[in-house]
């Protein structure tokens, strides 16, 4: 399910691991430490890997990404094109 937001935790996961499981085991021991000082600090909960956070207006948030589409999509009518802005 979208909810609007990157899930950041889960991101970095799949990053550390993206070369495989011994390389990931390496690069996350190295953030050991980072990691540990964004939990003390508040950054950081573990228990986002679970769900993580969602917009807290829905509604207007799908408005936002409904209203970008008709940009775009008026945007490509008249450019005739996906690329470039």
């Amino acid at each position: 399910m979208v909810k609007g937001r990157v899930n950041e935790l889960k991101l970095g996961l799949l990053l550390y691991f993206m070369n495989g499981f011994g390389e990931g085991v390496k690069v996350a021991m190295g953030k050991q430490k980072l990691g540990l000082n964004m939990v003390k600090s508040g950054r950081m909960n573990p228990m986002e890997i679970l769900g993580g956070h969602a917009v807290k207006d829905l509604s207007g948030f799908q408005k936002a990404l409904k209203k970008a589409q008709e940009l775009e999509d008026a945007r490509i009518a008249q450019h005739g094109s996906r690329q470039g802005a």
